[in-house]
């Protein structure tokens, strides 16, 4: 609900507003990282219950952010969704690990300006 309040309910906005929820969730005292990332870390078989569960609802995002992508017209949407997951994945780890507080913004820009074409990008 956030990435989409943020986004404007824009598609294009939208998707790169989910990297402002998370630099905004980065600052919270509360952060600790992600809590499906951590489950599945902590148990690392993929037959686990656990991590079934917890790797669900990354396929759940992705799901989502598919259909955001397709409303915004890129390329391949569940290509990007999975790009957008790895790069929500890696900014939240990053984070957790390292204090890097940019959560891949720039680097989903220029992911979705490739998905998008050049002609499309702006």
């Amino acid at each position: 609900r956030a990435v989409q309040e943020k986004g404007g309910y824009e598609p294009r906005a939208t998707l790169l507003a989910a990297f402002d929820v998370l630099d905004e969730w980065f600052n919270l005292p509360e952060y600790r990282g992600c809590l499906f990332d951590l489950a599945c870390a902590e148990f690392p078989s993929p037959q686990d219950p656990v991590h079934c569960a917890a790797a669900s609802h990354f396929g759940l995002a992705a799901e989502e952010l598919a259909k955001i992508a397709t409303a915004a017209g890129v390329d391949d949407p569940a290509a990007l969704a999975r790009e957008w997951i790895q790069l929500m994945q890696g900014a939240t780890v990053s984070r957790m690990v390292g204090g890097a507080n940019d959560a891949a913004r720039g680097i989903a820009e220029q992911v979705l300006t490739r998905r998008l074409g050049a002609e499309r990008a702006t």
